[in-house]
């Protein structure tokens, strides 16, 4: 067991981008599950879920996302980790990645990513810019 989660508290957001994956709900639990499971393999504790069915990640007015931030960003710092299945369930313009992102640092709050692991270095913020252009 990877010892940097252990201990760590845990929001997970999950996403769907049309009304009919959200009416069908194709990937909403498989998300959640995999959120789960990533945190429970790592001794982290899912403290909080957020769903955001038919919404687009291409702007950030979606209400569990907002609530979700909020709760980030709260004086009393309840959250370590942002938990998504990959990053396109949170944003698809990389302006609002970044945004997002130096926010949620004041507040030691990190992005994980599932299925896109990536380093908090200059390279891989480098790389996250060049996912979200596509």
């Amino acid at each position: 067991m990877t010892t940097q989660y252990i201990g760590k508290r845990v929001a997970i957001y999950a996403r769907v981008s049309t009304r009919r994956q959200a009416d069908n709900d194709l990937s909403v639990p498989d998300q959640i599950d995999h959120g789960e499971r990533w945190a429970a393999e790592r001794g982290a504790t899912v403290v909080a879920t957020f769903t955001d069915a038919g919404a687009s990640a291409t702007n950030d007015n979606r209400p569990e996302f907002q609530k979700m931030l909020a709760m980030a960003m709260a004086e009393d710092r309840p959250l370590d980790i942002i938990l998504v299945h990959s990053l396109s369930r949170l944003f698809r313009n990389a302006m609002h990645f970044f945004q997002y992102k130096g926010q949620l640092h004041r507040f030691k709050v990190k992005i994980v990513s599932i299925t896109q692991a990536f380093g908090d270095d200059p390279a891989s913020d480098l790389a996250i810019g060049m996912l979200s252009l596509f």
